[in-house]
């Protein structure tokens, strides 16, 4: 899949990592992010947006939690 680094829980460390990418590839792509899992589309100037997965709606009909651009 074309769109950044792919999401994973460590549970034994507490740590996760979310994906990162440019909005034309969040488009194209149009991923399914799970439920909790945070999407960050990359903007010009150092900007971006948050969208957050629920399991079951792909990335072109989540609403945008933070939108910056």
């Amino acid at each position: 899949m074309a769109v950044g680094d792919v999401f994973v829980l460590d549970e034994k460390q507490g740590k996760t990592y979310n994906r990162i990418d440019t909005t034309a590839s969040w488009q194209s792509v149009n991923p399914v992010l799970g439920a909790g899992e945070f999407g960050i589309e990359k903007l010009s100037g150092g900007k971006c947006n948050l969208k957050v997965g629920d399991g079951v709606t792909a990335w072109n009909n989540l609403q945008y939690l933070v939108k910056n651009g």
